[in-house]
């Protein structure tokens, strides 16, 4: 297989990688995933331990707005539309994501791999050719 073609499958397969794994957060959460998943009141408190600097009455906004951070970017991953800013804003949105779970548990980001996953959204950001006609 050619270098490029490498690329190709590798840049596929981490854009569809980072497009379900948001979506399968997120039915996790919904209850979707039924016994295998979790629920949204859970959710909603890990939110707020992870984000315990924030008051109280801003947690289950900021719950509701990864969500749909997750969910639009997820989709769009998964589509192949609009991958680039797809992958920036995951890019943007994992860096949060662990380094706001690093604020209360240094070793839970490494464990569950948020920095290796937001800067592999950064690459697939920085190599997905915009002027290519590949839906994006």
């Amino acid at each position: 297989m050619s270098g490029h073609k490498l690329s190709i499958v590798a840049l596929t397969g981490l854009r569809i990688a980072l497009g379900t794994a948001f979506l399968s957060a997120v039915a996790s959460r919904l209850g979707l995933w039924g016994k295998y998943g979790g629920d949204w009141g859970r959710f909603v408190k890990y939110a707020g331990e992870v984000n315990w600097y924030l008051p109280a009455a801003l947690v289950p906004a900021v719950a509701v707005l990864a969500t749909v951070f997750e969910t639009t970017f997820g989709v769009l991953l998964v589509s192949g539309w609009q991958v680039r800013r797809a992958a920036a804003g995951s890019a943007v949105l994992l860096t949060l994501f662990a380094l706001a779970m690093f604020s209360g548990d240094p070793k839970s980001p490494f464990d569950y791999s948020v920095f290796t996953a937001a800067f592999g959204a950064l690459t697939l950001a920085a190599h997905t050719n915009s002027k290519k006609k590949e839906k994006d």
